[in-house]
Protein backbone atom coordinates (compact mmCIF):
# COMPACT_ATOMS: atom_id res chain seq x y z
CA UNK A 1 0.00 0.00 0.00
CA UNK A 2 2.81 2.36 1.10
CA UNK A 3 4.50 1.79 -2.46
CA UNK A 4 1.18 2.56 -4.32
CA UNK A 5 0.61 5.79 -2.54
CA UNK A 6 4.46 7.05 -3.33
CA UNK A 7 3.35 5.63 -7.18
CA UNK A 8 -0.03 7.53 -6.92
CA UNK A 9 0.91 10.54 -5.57
CA UNK A 10 3.12 11.85 -8.46
CA UNK A 11 3.12 15.39 -8.78
CA UNK A 12 1.56 14.66 -12.51
CA UNK A 13 -1.74 12.90 -10.92
CA UNK A 14 -1.67 15.89 -8.32
CA UNK A 15 -2.27 18.48 -10.83
CA UNK A 16 -4.61 16.48 -13.12
CA UNK A 17 -6.78 15.81 -10.04
CA UNK A 18 -6.73 19.73 -8.94
CA UNK A 19 -7.68 20.47 -12.70
CA UNK A 20 -10.50 17.79 -12.44
CA UNK A 21 -11.53 19.32 -9.33
CA UNK A 22 -11.19 23.01 -10.39
CA UNK A 23 -13.73 22.35 -13.48
CA UNK A 24 -16.30 19.96 -11.54
CA UNK A 25 -16.61 22.72 -9.10
CA UNK A 26 -17.04 25.02 -12.19
CA UNK A 27 -19.50 23.33 -13.66
CA UNK A 28 -21.93 22.48 -10.62
CA UNK A 29 -21.85 26.22 -9.96
CA UNK A 30 -22.34 28.10 -13.28
CA UNK A 31 -22.92 24.95 -15.65
CA UNK A 32 -21.74 23.84 -19.05
CA UNK A 33 -20.35 26.33 -20.89
CA UNK A 34 -18.78 28.56 -18.54
CA UNK A 35 -15.15 27.31 -19.16
CA UNK A 36 -14.20 26.49 -22.39
CA UNK A 37 -14.47 22.93 -23.54
CA UNK A 38 -15.39 21.80 -19.58
CA UNK A 39 -16.92 18.91 -19.88
CA UNK A 40 -14.10 17.22 -22.76
CA UNK A 41 -11.65 18.58 -19.97
CA UNK A 42 -13.36 16.73 -17.02
CA UNK A 43 -13.42 13.84 -19.22
CA UNK A 44 -10.23 13.37 -20.24
CA UNK A 45 -9.39 14.43 -16.26
CA UNK A 46 -11.64 11.42 -15.19
CA UNK A 47 -9.71 9.12 -17.94
CA UNK A 48 -6.21 10.31 -17.20
CA UNK A 49 -7.08 9.89 -13.36
CA UNK A 50 -8.12 6.74 -14.26
CA UNK A 51 -5.78 5.42 -16.53
CA UNK A 52 -2.94 6.59 -13.58
CA UNK A 53 -4.54 4.04 -10.31
CA UNK A 54 -4.22 1.03 -13.16
CA UNK A 55 -0.89 2.07 -14.51
CA UNK A 56 0.02 2.13 -10.82
CA UNK A 57 -1.51 -1.00 -9.92
CA UNK A 58 0.23 -2.94 -13.00
CA UNK A 59 3.82 -1.56 -11.62
CA UNK A 60 3.04 -2.96 -8.09
CA UNK A 61 1.97 -6.26 -9.62
CA UNK A 62 5.13 -6.60 -11.51
CA UNK A 63 7.26 -4.81 -8.93
CA UNK A 64 8.47 -1.70 -10.77
CA UNK A 65 8.82 1.32 -9.40
CA UNK A 66 10.22 3.86 -11.77
CA UNK A 67 7.39 6.24 -11.12
CA UNK A 68 7.48 6.14 -7.83
CA UNK A 69 8.24 9.54 -5.31
CA UNK A 70 10.06 8.59 -1.85
CA UNK A 71 10.66 11.75 -0.47
CA UNK A 72 8.45 11.67 2.46
CA UNK A 73 7.81 15.90 2.70
CA UNK A 74 6.59 15.65 -0.82
CA UNK A 75 3.89 12.58 -0.07
CA UNK A 76 2.61 13.99 3.08
CA UNK A 77 2.26 17.89 1.39
CA UNK A 78 0.24 15.90 -1.71
CA UNK A 79 -1.60 13.92 0.90
CA UNK A 80 -2.73 16.88 2.47
CA UNK A 81 -3.51 18.77 -0.07
CA UNK A 82 -5.82 16.17 -1.97
CA UNK A 83 -7.67 16.00 1.05
CA UNK A 84 -8.37 19.31 1.83
CA UNK A 85 -8.88 20.34 -1.77
CA UNK A 86 -11.24 17.12 -1.41
CA UNK A 87 -13.36 18.29 1.61
CA UNK A 88 -13.06 22.01 0.33
CA UNK A 89 -15.12 21.24 -2.98
CA UNK A 90 -17.44 18.48 -1.52
CA UNK A 91 -18.45 21.53 0.92
CA UNK A 92 -19.27 23.86 -1.47
CA UNK A 93 -21.44 21.64 -3.94
CA UNK A 94 -22.63 20.26 -0.37
CA UNK A 95 -23.64 24.49 0.30
CA UNK A 96 -24.71 24.75 -3.55
CA UNK A 97 -27.13 22.02 -3.23
CA UNK A 98 -28.35 23.19 0.68
CA UNK A 99 -28.54 26.91 -0.53
CA UNK A 100 -29.58 26.89 -3.61
CA UNK A 101 -26.75 28.85 -4.84
CA UNK A 102 -25.60 26.78 -8.06
CA UNK A 103 -26.60 25.32 -11.42
CA UNK A 104 -26.62 21.65 -9.61
CA UNK A 105 -29.28 22.85 -7.31
CA UNK A 106 -31.38 23.08 -10.39
CA UNK A 107 -30.73 19.21 -11.53
CA UNK A 108 -30.99 17.90 -8.16
CA UNK A 109 -34.04 20.33 -8.05
CA UNK A 110 -35.52 18.56 -11.13
CA UNK A 111 -34.53 15.02 -9.76
CA UNK A 112 -36.06 15.20 -6.54
CA UNK A 113 -39.34 17.28 -7.20
CA UNK A 114 -40.16 17.13 -10.95
CA UNK A 115 -42.58 14.41 -11.61
CA UNK A 116 -44.56 13.07 -14.34
CA UNK A 117 -48.03 11.69 -14.80
CA UNK A 118 -49.88 10.21 -17.73
CA UNK A 119 -53.25 11.31 -18.61
CA UNK A 120 -54.96 8.09 -19.18
CA UNK A 121 -58.77 9.59 -20.13
CA UNK A 122 -58.24 12.76 -22.09
CA UNK A 123 -62.07 13.02 -22.26
CA UNK A 124 -63.20 15.82 -19.77
CA UNK A 125 -67.14 14.43 -20.42
CA UNK A 126 -66.32 10.88 -19.23
CA UNK A 127 -64.31 12.33 -15.77
CA UNK A 128 -61.14 12.23 -17.84
CA UNK A 129 -59.88 15.47 -15.38
CA UNK A 130 -61.30 13.77 -11.95
CA UNK A 131 -59.85 10.11 -12.40
CA UNK A 132 -56.75 11.89 -12.99
CA UNK A 133 -57.14 14.25 -9.86
CA UNK A 134 -57.97 10.83 -7.97
CA UNK A 135 -55.16 9.27 -9.54
CA UNK A 136 -52.39 11.93 -8.58
CA UNK A 137 -53.81 12.19 -4.66
CA UNK A 138 -52.26 8.65 -4.43
CA UNK A 139 -49.18 8.63 -6.71
CA UNK A 140 -48.17 11.98 -5.75
CA UNK A 141 -49.51 10.94 -1.72
CA UNK A 142 -51.07 14.73 -1.67
CA UNK A 143 -53.36 15.84 1.38
CA UNK A 144 -56.73 15.24 1.46
CA UNK A 145 -57.73 19.05 1.66
CA UNK A 146 -56.26 21.07 -1.08
CA UNK A 147 -56.19 24.80 -1.65
CA UNK A 148 -55.58 26.50 -4.61
CA UNK A 149 -53.19 29.63 -5.28
CA UNK A 150 -54.48 31.69 -8.41
CA UNK A 151 -56.59 29.97 -10.64
CA UNK A 152 -57.38 26.79 -11.88
CA UNK A 153 -57.78 26.57 -15.58
CA UNK A 154 -58.77 23.93 -18.19
CA UNK A 155 -58.72 23.89 -22.16
CA UNK A 156 -60.79 21.52 -24.10
CA UNK A 157 -60.76 21.38 -27.80
CA UNK A 158 -63.81 19.54 -29.55
CA UNK A 159 -66.08 16.99 -28.06
CA UNK A 160 -64.43 18.21 -24.68
CA UNK A 161 -61.49 16.53 -25.34
CA UNK A 162 -58.83 18.22 -22.56
CA UNK A 163 -55.58 20.01 -24.66
CA UNK A 164 -54.06 21.78 -21.47
CA UNK A 165 -54.82 22.68 -18.23
CA UNK A 166 -52.54 24.11 -14.98
CA UNK A 167 -52.90 24.84 -10.80
CA UNK A 168 -51.05 25.53 -8.11
CA UNK A 169 -52.37 23.71 -5.07
CA UNK A 170 -51.40 23.01 -1.63
CA UNK A 171 -52.01 21.31 1.59
CA UNK A 172 -51.01 20.08 4.60
CA UNK A 173 -49.39 16.62 5.47
CA UNK A 174 -48.12 15.57 8.68
CA UNK A 175 -48.34 19.27 9.65
CA UNK A 176 -46.43 20.36 7.11
CA UNK A 177 -47.25 21.93 3.99
CA UNK A 178 -46.82 20.46 0.33
CA UNK A 179 -47.32 22.20 -2.56
CA UNK A 180 -47.99 21.09 -6.26
CA UNK A 181 -47.58 22.77 -9.86
CA UNK A 182 -49.49 20.81 -11.69
CA UNK A 183 -49.46 21.49 -15.90
CA UNK A 184 -49.96 19.80 -19.27
CA UNK A 185 -50.21 20.21 -22.85
CA UNK A 186 -51.58 18.18 -25.28
CA UNK A 187 -49.22 14.95 -26.32
CA UNK A 188 -47.07 15.31 -23.18
CA UNK A 189 -47.19 13.98 -19.74
CA UNK A 190 -48.58 16.08 -16.97
CA UNK A 191 -46.39 17.71 -15.00
CA UNK A 192 -45.49 18.45 -10.97
CA UNK A 193 -43.48 20.39 -9.69
CA UNK A 194 -43.32 19.72 -5.92
CA UNK A 195 -42.45 21.35 -2.70
CA UNK A 196 -41.91 24.95 -4.22
CA UNK A 197 -43.03 28.32 -2.38
CA UNK A 198 -45.81 29.31 -1.39
CA UNK A 199 -48.15 31.78 0.51
CA UNK A 200 -50.51 29.22 2.14
CA UNK A 201 -53.62 31.08 3.35
CA UNK A 202 -56.12 28.26 4.46
CA UNK A 203 -58.90 29.82 3.35
CA UNK A 204 -62.11 27.72 3.01
CA UNK A 205 -62.95 30.33 0.04
CA UNK A 206 -59.81 28.81 -2.28
CA UNK A 207 -60.62 24.90 -1.62
CA UNK A 208 -60.19 22.68 -4.88
CA UNK A 209 -62.85 19.95 -3.96
CA UNK A 210 -65.57 22.75 -5.24
CA UNK A 211 -64.32 22.92 -8.37
CA UNK A 212 -63.92 19.08 -8.65
CA UNK A 213 -67.55 18.51 -7.23
CA UNK A 214 -68.61 21.35 -9.83
CA UNK A 215 -67.25 19.42 -12.68
CA UNK A 216 -68.81 15.94 -11.60
CA UNK A 217 -72.20 17.15 -11.34
CA UNK A 218 -72.23 19.16 -14.31
CA UNK A 219 -73.49 17.73 -18.09
CA UNK A 220 -71.62 19.57 -20.60
CA UNK A 221 -71.77 17.26 -23.92
CA UNK A 222 -73.80 20.49 -25.74
CA UNK A 223 -70.20 21.70 -25.88
CA UNK A 224 -69.08 21.01 -29.39
CA UNK A 225 -66.69 24.21 -30.37
CA UNK A 226 -63.64 24.37 -27.92
CA UNK A 227 -63.89 25.78 -24.71
CA UNK A 228 -61.94 26.43 -21.45
CA UNK A 229 -63.14 26.22 -17.74
CA UNK A 230 -61.49 28.61 -14.62
CA UNK A 231 -61.63 28.47 -11.11
CA UNK A 232 -60.11 30.72 -8.35
CA UNK A 233 -62.60 29.44 -5.14
CA UNK A 234 -65.28 32.16 -3.96
CA UNK A 235 -66.12 34.98 -6.29
CA UNK A 236 -69.14 37.51 -5.74
CA UNK A 237 -71.07 39.14 -8.01
CA UNK A 238 -73.31 41.69 -6.50
CA UNK A 239 -76.80 41.46 -7.59
CA UNK A 240 -75.65 41.02 -11.26
CA UNK A 241 -77.21 37.10 -12.03
CA UNK A 242 -76.05 37.33 -15.63
CA UNK A 243 -75.13 33.60 -17.34
CA UNK A 244 -75.07 32.37 -12.86
CA UNK A 245 -76.20 29.01 -12.23
CA UNK A 246 -76.58 27.33 -9.31
CA UNK A 247 -75.48 23.56 -9.56
CA UNK A 248 -75.26 21.22 -6.52
CA UNK A 249 -74.04 17.44 -5.48
CA UNK A 250 -77.22 15.93 -7.14
CA UNK A 251 -76.41 17.27 -10.58
CA UNK A 252 -79.60 19.85 -10.31
CA UNK A 253 -79.11 23.13 -12.23
CA UNK A 254 -81.23 26.34 -11.26
CA UNK A 255 -81.37 29.89 -12.40
CA UNK A 256 -80.52 32.65 -9.96
CA UNK A 257 -83.44 34.26 -9.61
CA UNK A 258 -83.09 35.57 -5.73
CA UNK A 259 -81.52 38.75 -5.29
CA UNK A 260 -82.22 39.78 -2.45
CA UNK A 261 -78.43 38.99 -1.22
CA UNK A 262 -75.30 39.13 -2.95
CA UNK A 263 -74.72 36.65 -5.68
CA UNK A 264 -71.77 34.28 -4.13
CA UNK A 265 -69.93 31.60 -4.11
CA UNK A 266 -67.50 28.67 -5.27
CA UNK A 267 -68.18 29.45 -9.25
CA UNK A 268 -66.16 27.45 -11.65
CA UNK A 269 -66.63 30.02 -15.35
CA UNK A 270 -66.92 28.07 -18.74
CA UNK A 271 -66.23 30.01 -21.65
CA UNK A 272 -66.11 29.38 -25.26
CA UNK A 273 -62.98 29.49 -27.36
CA UNK A 274 -64.56 29.92 -30.73
CA UNK A 275 -67.35 32.61 -31.82
CA UNK A 276 -69.76 29.58 -32.47
CA UNK A 277 -68.88 28.12 -28.75
CA UNK A 278 -72.26 27.96 -27.00
CA UNK A 279 -72.33 31.38 -24.48
CA UNK A 280 -69.81 31.99 -21.07
CA UNK A 281 -72.16 30.47 -17.64
CA UNK A 282 -70.62 30.93 -14.58
CA UNK A 283 -72.10 27.68 -12.24
CA UNK A 284 -72.03 28.13 -8.44
CA UNK A 285 -71.70 24.70 -6.62
CA UNK A 286 -74.06 24.71 -3.43
CA UNK A 287 -75.23 21.51 -1.40
CA UNK A 288 -78.72 22.26 -2.81
CA UNK A 289 -79.91 24.30 -5.39
CA UNK A 290 -83.52 24.45 -4.08
CA UNK A 291 -82.59 25.36 -0.58
CA UNK A 292 -79.70 28.60 -0.74
CA UNK A 293 -78.55 29.17 2.30
CA UNK A 294 -79.71 33.35 3.21
CA UNK A 295 -75.92 33.74 4.49
CA UNK A 296 -73.91 32.26 1.48
CA UNK A 297 -70.21 31.49 2.10
CA UNK A 298 -68.51 34.56 3.60
CA UNK A 299 -66.31 35.82 1.03
CA UNK A 300 -63.14 35.31 2.11
CA UNK A 301 -59.65 37.28 2.38
CA UNK A 302 -58.53 35.77 -1.27
CA UNK A 303 -60.02 39.08 -2.81
CA UNK A 304 -58.83 41.58 -0.93
CA UNK A 305 -55.48 42.98 -2.10
CA UNK A 306 -53.77 43.36 1.59
CA UNK A 307 -54.05 39.76 1.85
CA UNK A 308 -52.56 38.76 -1.60
CA UNK A 309 -49.55 40.85 -2.46
CA UNK A 310 -49.74 39.63 -6.49
CA UNK A 311 -53.00 41.31 -7.19
CA UNK A 312 -53.42 45.12 -7.41
CA UNK A 313 -57.39 46.34 -8.50
CA UNK A 314 -57.55 49.31 -10.24
CA UNK A 315 -61.17 49.81 -10.23
CA UNK A 316 -64.19 47.34 -9.37
CA UNK A 317 -63.48 45.92 -13.14
CA UNK A 318 -59.68 46.90 -14.10
CA UNK A 319 -57.17 45.01 -12.32
CA UNK A 320 -53.32 42.80 -12.45
CA UNK A 321 -52.36 40.29 -11.08
CA UNK A 322 -49.00 38.21 -10.88
CA UNK A 323 -49.26 34.63 -11.78
CA UNK A 324 -46.69 31.70 -11.12
CA UNK A 325 -45.85 30.04 -14.72
CA UNK A 326 -42.70 28.26 -13.81
CA UNK A 327 -40.66 27.52 -11.28
CA UNK A 328 -37.13 26.27 -10.67
CA UNK A 329 -34.20 26.06 -7.27
CA UNK A 330 -36.37 28.35 -5.40
CA UNK A 331 -37.24 30.98 -8.36
CA UNK A 332 -40.51 31.47 -9.90
CA UNK A 333 -41.71 32.53 -13.08
CA UNK A 334 -44.18 34.54 -13.42
CA UNK A 335 -46.71 36.01 -15.87
CA UNK A 336 -48.80 39.21 -15.62
CA UNK A 337 -52.70 38.65 -16.15
CA UNK A 338 -55.44 41.74 -16.44
CA UNK A 339 -59.01 41.39 -15.74
CA UNK A 340 -61.81 43.89 -16.78
CA UNK A 341 -64.85 42.37 -15.22
CA UNK A 342 -64.63 42.31 -12.11
CA UNK A 343 -62.28 39.39 -11.36
CA UNK A 344 -64.17 37.00 -13.41
CA UNK A 345 -61.94 36.37 -15.98
CA UNK A 346 -57.88 36.90 -15.99
CA UNK A 347 -56.62 36.82 -19.61
CA UNK A 348 -52.65 36.52 -19.91
CA UNK A 349 -51.67 40.33 -20.72
CA UNK A 350 -47.59 39.94 -20.60
CA UNK A 351 -46.28 37.00 -20.34
CA UNK A 352 -42.90 38.22 -19.22
CA UNK A 353 -42.61 41.32 -17.48
CA UNK A 354 -39.86 41.05 -14.92
CA UNK A 355 -37.71 40.49 -18.76
CA UNK A 356 -36.68 36.88 -18.33
CA UNK A 357 -35.63 37.19 -14.64
CA UNK A 358 -36.28 35.11 -12.25
CA UNK A 359 -36.83 35.06 -8.37
CA UNK A 360 -40.01 36.19 -5.78
CA UNK A 361 -42.74 38.74 -6.48
CA UNK A 362 -42.75 40.59 -3.59
CA UNK A 363 -45.11 42.32 -4.54
CA UNK A 364 -48.21 44.54 -7.72
CA UNK A 365 -49.33 47.71 -7.14
CA UNK A 366 -51.54 50.19 -10.36
CA UNK A 367 -51.82 53.38 -9.43
CA UNK A 368 -53.92 53.76 -12.30
CA UNK A 369 -54.77 51.89 -15.50
CA UNK A 370 -51.43 52.90 -16.94
CA UNK A 371 -48.59 53.06 -14.66
CA UNK A 372 -48.23 50.37 -12.19
CA UNK A 373 -45.04 48.62 -10.61
CA UNK A 374 -43.95 45.08 -9.52
CA UNK A 375 -41.19 43.72 -7.31
CA UNK A 376 -39.23 40.85 -7.50
CA UNK A 377 -36.79 39.74 -4.65
CA UNK A 378 -34.03 36.76 -4.41
CA UNK A 379 -34.97 33.61 -3.32
CA UNK A 380 -33.73 34.05 0.18
CA UNK A 381 -35.19 37.53 0.67
CA UNK A 382 -32.13 39.68 0.98
CA UNK A 383 -32.70 41.80 -1.73
CA UNK A 384 -35.17 43.11 -4.41
CA UNK A 385 -35.86 44.72 -7.56
CA UNK A 386 -38.77 46.78 -8.58
CA UNK A 387 -40.11 47.98 -12.17
CA UNK A 388 -42.64 49.90 -13.75
CA UNK A 389 -44.86 50.14 -16.19
CA UNK A 390 -46.62 53.74 -18.30
CA UNK A 391 -48.31 51.61 -20.75
CA UNK A 392 -50.65 49.24 -18.67
CA UNK A 393 -48.35 46.63 -18.06
CA UNK A 394 -47.33 46.40 -21.85
CA UNK A 395 -43.52 46.96 -20.88
CA UNK A 396 -42.09 47.20 -17.55
CA UNK A 397 -38.37 48.68 -17.01
CA UNK A 398 -36.05 48.81 -13.46
CA UNK A 399 -36.43 51.30 -11.28
CA UNK A 400 -32.81 52.87 -10.65
CA UNK A 401 -32.88 54.01 -6.81
CA UNK A 402 -29.15 53.51 -6.64
CA UNK A 403 -29.12 52.46 -2.68
CA UNK A 404 -26.00 52.65 -0.53
CA UNK A 405 -25.62 49.19 1.03
CA UNK A 406 -27.00 47.54 3.43
CA UNK A 407 -30.60 49.37 2.03
CA UNK A 408 -31.55 46.69 -0.72
CA UNK A 409 -35.27 45.97 -0.71
CA UNK A 410 -37.47 48.45 -1.55
CA UNK A 411 -41.13 48.10 -0.51
CA UNK A 412 -44.18 48.71 -3.30
CA UNK A 413 -44.36 52.35 -3.88
CA UNK A 414 -47.68 54.22 -2.60
CA UNK A 415 -48.85 58.21 -2.92
CA UNK A 416 -49.04 60.63 -0.45
CA UNK A 417 -49.09 64.21 -0.16
CA UNK A 418 -49.31 64.38 -3.91
CA UNK A 419 -45.68 62.39 -4.24
CA UNK A 420 -44.64 58.74 -4.64
CA UNK A 421 -42.88 57.10 -2.02
CA UNK A 422 -40.48 54.06 -1.76
CA UNK A 423 -39.51 52.68 1.56
CA UNK A 424 -35.87 50.34 1.13
CA UNK A 425 -35.05 48.50 4.27
CA UNK A 426 -32.50 46.06 4.57
CA UNK A 427 -34.05 42.56 3.89
CA UNK A 428 -37.66 41.35 3.62
CA UNK A 429 -37.32 40.48 7.35
CA UNK A 430 -36.21 43.82 8.39
CA UNK A 431 -37.09 43.80 12.63
CA UNK A 432 -36.60 47.61 12.77
CA UNK A 433 -39.44 49.51 11.08
CA UNK A 434 -37.42 52.74 12.00
CA UNK A 435 -34.84 52.05 9.62
CA UNK A 436 -35.16 53.00 5.74
CA UNK A 437 -34.37 55.30 3.55
CA UNK A 438 -37.60 57.26 1.78
CA UNK A 439 -37.69 58.15 -1.57
CA UNK A 440 -40.07 60.46 -3.44
CA UNK A 441 -40.86 61.60 -6.74
CA UNK A 442 -43.24 64.00 -8.72
CA UNK A 443 -43.99 61.35 -11.47
CA UNK A 444 -42.95 57.97 -10.15
CA UNK A 445 -40.15 57.56 -12.78
CA UNK A 446 -37.28 59.84 -11.26
CA UNK A 447 -36.58 59.29 -8.07
CA UNK A 448 -34.72 61.15 -4.84
CA UNK A 449 -34.03 60.33 -1.42
CA UNK A 450 -35.72 62.29 1.67
CA UNK A 451 -38.88 65.04 1.17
Amino acid sequence: MKKFFQMLLNPVFIIVYFIFLYVLLKLCKYGKGYLAYDIPVLILCIILLFVWIAVCMTLIVTKKEFIMIKWQYWLKIALGLMIVSTLYSGYNVYDMIAHKSGKISYYFDKIFRDKEMTLSNSSLFSGGFIEFMEEAKETMAMPDKLYLSGTANIKCGYSGRITSFDMFVYGKKNNETKTYLISYKDGEKVKFRLDGYADPKYSEDILLQPFLDTLQALAMDDYIEPFQIKYSGVQNFGYNNDNIYYVDKSKNVKTVENLTQEIQGYTTVIEPLTENGPRLKKYIYVDNVYNIPKTPVKKGDNKTNEDYPLRSMVSDLIGYKLKITDAAAGSRFYSLYKTVDGEVNWDEWNEDPFSGELGVASGIVFMNEKQGYIGMSSASGEGATLYCTKDAGKTFTKVNLQSPEPYDYPSMPYKEDGKYKIKVTSGADNDQPNDFLLYTSTDGVKWQVGE
